[in-house]
């Protein structure tokens, strides 16, 4: 065992973990070690410096290099340098902490190998191989087996109780024997450090000059290289030189042959040009055959697809003619609703004018006697009814498209004249909805707007739904257009009535204003914004027939 550490050399850290510094300790990557460690003290320091000569010193060993004149000599093979031409090799924290080292007590049989951390901790802790010196021998001997030895019989073991007091009296001179060996001991340890330093330089000096040689050796193979290229070179040019005499003499020769070659080669390509020929027109009627017999096939394929075409266009042409019938039945039957529509407005009218002039000739016969009906009151009667009539007509369209209209717009009975009284004040009105079951069975946005007029006021009705809110929005919008700078109610709610027992659902009143910006213009605008579930709605025997009947009910004025 003893002889394992003679192998590789010992290498001292300094700067480094505690308990570690300056212990001679042989690391396992001695390749590594040597990058970093200095060739003269054999220290592995954080900054190392890299001579010319590639010697690798520390920088206190560096300093030591310095000769009389100012310059400086490596100490190892004494090759002058300047300290301009050195480098600095600086040994990474990271590589140092994970430097792998073997345990001190290698040289006792310990195997254990580790980072310097994991040594030192091993070593003071866990290590079973510690030895110590046996003071009757001399000798070292294990910790563990110190007993042993003892038991087993020391060369130097008492030989009786009598002997203590002559080995007494001997003890002055074993002292001094035993001081004289160790001293000896010292020495020779001393002088087998300096054998293994010394080795450790042969060691770099050898790869050094196995460098030199390398280099020597790289620079004698292109010399012999370029030397053999230039023989060759001019070996060459004489060949070619000999060469162009021979082949003038051959000449002639040469070119008799090649002629005899190239009329075979016509000769050849004649007969192959016939059979090539031959070949394509073969080929030639093949294909015109191949052409004919697809020509036919498609010619049969478009026929067929023609009369396939002709039967579809048929077809198509059939269902526009029938859908062209179906569109002017509607368009007649819209008509002819149309024109019955305007035919009973008319009837309307006319007796909504006689009624009216009849009042006012009366009225006015009993306080001013006989006199005609003022012209605009007939027009805002007519303005009035006409706005409705078209109103109506609008919603036409959404009725024939099934989706949510407004079929009706009726005002709640009233005491005083809705024509021209000046005392009247509207107390509200009933919306009729058709296409109602949408509100609950559409996926998609349910959307319609109504508008209603009176004399002095107009309102703008918004319902809607959406497939994303289960609830049914009313929106209120109303304008005041002429008269006085106030509205008919201070409080308008939306209510529906539920068939069975006549009760009344309220609608959620979510807030209402007057617009700002109208204000400031000088023009009165009411909003109101009012909602309900669609479940209520829908539980609720509200809907019938498709219809829902919504009431708008004008309070707090005259009320």
């Amino acid at each position: 065992m003893p002889g394992r550490g003679s192998r590789q050399a010992l290498h001292q850290l300094c700067d480094s973990v505690s308990g570690a510094n300056w212990r001679p300790t042989r690391f396992q990557d001695e390749l590594t070690v040597l990058r970093y460690a200095c060739c003269v003290c054999h220290v592995i320091p954080n900054t190392t410096v890299v001579l010319p000569c590639s010697h690798i010193l520390c920088e206190q060993c560096q300093a030591g290099c310095v000769i009389q004149d100012g310059g400086s000599v490596c100490p190892i093979d004494t090759e002058p340098f300047c300290e301009d031409e050195c480098q600095k090799l600086k040994l990474p924290e990271k590589k140092k902490r994970n430097l792998k080292a073997h345990c001190w007590n290698e040289a006792y049989g310990c195997e254990f190998v580790g980072t310097i951390e994991n040594v030192l901790q091993h070593f003071d802790r866990e290590c079973a191989f510690h030895a110590l010196q046996c003071t009757r021998c001399q000798q070292r001997i294990l910790r563990r087996d110190i007993a042993a030895h003892y038991v087993a019989g020391c060369p130097q073991k008492l030989s009786c109780p009598g002997g203590v007091q002559a080995d007494r009296q001997d003890g002055s001179s074993t002292s001094c024997n035993m001081i004289s060996d160790l001293d000896s001991f010292s020495a020779l340890q001393r002088q087998l450090n300096e054998v293994s330093a010394r080795s450790q330089d042969i060691s770099l000096v050898i790869s050094g000059i196995a460098n030199s040689l390398q280099r020597g050796m790289e620079s004698i193979e292109k010399n012999i290289c370029t030397t053999v290229a230039r023989d060759m070179i001019a070996v060459l040019e004489e060949l070619k030189a000999s060469n162009k005499d021979e082949c003038s003499d051959r000449l002639p020769s040469f070119q008799s042959r090649l002629n005899e070659l190239l009329e075979d080669s016509r000769h050849r390509n004649a007969s192959d040009l016939q059979e090539i020929e031959r070949m394509l027109r073969g080929t030639h009627s093949e294909v015109k055959e191949d052409m004919k017999s697809q020509l036919q096939e498609i010619l049969h394929v478009m026929r067929a697809y023609q009369s396939e075409v002709r039967e579809t266009v048929k077809t198509q042409l059939h269902e526009v003619v029938n859908v062209t019938e179906e569109l002017k039945e509607h368009v007649g039957r819209v008509e002819t609703n149309l024109s019955s529509m305007l035919t009973d407005q008319g009837h309307f009218l006319e007796n909504a004018f006689g009624v009216t002039e009849q009042k006012q000739t009366f009225n006015r016969s009993a306080v001013f006697g006989t006199q005609e009906i003022p012209w605009r009151f007939k027009q805002n009667v007519l303005i009035d009814e006409s706005l409705k009539t078209l109103e109506l007509l609008r919603h036409q369209i959404y009725r024939h498209e099934k989706e949510l209209w407004v079929s009706n717009i009726t005002h709640f009975p009233s005491d005083s004249c809705t024509f021209g009284g000046k005392d009247f004040r509207p107390r509200g009105f009933d919306v009729t909805l058709e296409n109602a079951g949408n509100i609950f069975k559409s996926v998609k946005r349910v959307f319609t707007v109504a508008k209603h007029y009176y004399s002095d006021m107009c309102f703008e009705l918004t319902f809607s739904s959406s497939e994303r809110s289960p609830f049914f929005y009313v929106k209120v919008e109303c304008v005041k257009t002429w008269g006085t700078y106030d509205l008919p109610f201070l409080e308008l709610s939306v209510k529906v009535v539920r068939r069975s027992s006549g009760e009344f659902i309220l609608f959620l009143n979510q807030g209402d204003t007057r617009c700002s910006d109208c204000c400031y213009k000088g023009n009165l605008h009411f909003l109101g914004w009012f909602s309900i579930s669609n479940d209520k709605l829908g539980k609720d025997d509200v809907v019938k027939d498709g219809k829902l009947t919504l009431k708008f009910e004008f309070r707090g004025r005259d009320s």
